[in-house]
């Protein structure tokens, strides 16, 4: 275990996720879907890449949301993927900050890609979203992000 992966300290657990600000507020927008009363999405799904903006904005999101960095600390750099529920609270959370931001939530599963190289961040390797190491990870996907607005 590297001095990086020891000083990192988990402040969550994941079994309380129901209590989780942004875990209600996801709950509240499935809610709202299924009564039909979202709007729709500012950005639609046309088959392209998304701005490199929305990865630089999720991983912000992440980094100052303990309870989702925590599930990346422990999945991506501990290696724990045998806990299903951290996996699909992996997968909420990028519907919901699909939704939060208002882009559709096809094109919000690309923000997956960003997981990793969060976890580049965490580690030390990476200094943060807005650095161009970021940027240079996430563009390599030409699929999922593109440097255009």
């Amino acid at each position: 275990m590297t001095e990086q992966e020891q000083s990192y300290m988990c402040t969550t657990d994941s079994n309380d996720y129901k209590e989780w600000a942004w875990f209600q507020e996801h709950l509240e927008f499935i809610a709202a879907y299924k009564a039909g009363r979202l709007p729709k999405p500012k950005w639609d799904f046309q088959g392209g890449p998304l701005p490199l903006e929305y990865g630089v904005a999720y991983a912000e999101w992440i980094l100052n949301t303990p309870e989702i960095r925590d599930i990346i600390y422990r999945r991506f750099i501990l290696g724990h993927y045998d806990n299903m529920t951290e996996g699909n609270l992996l997968s909420d959370a990028v519907t919901y900050f699909s939704r939060k931001i208002g882009i559709n939530t096809h094109a919000g599963v690309l923000l997956s890609h960003c997981h990793r190289p969060i976890a580049k961040i965490l580690q030390g390797q990476i200094t943060g979203p807005k650095a161009p190491e970021y940027a240079e990870v996430l563009l390599r996907s030409k699929y999922a992000f593109v440097d255009e607005p």
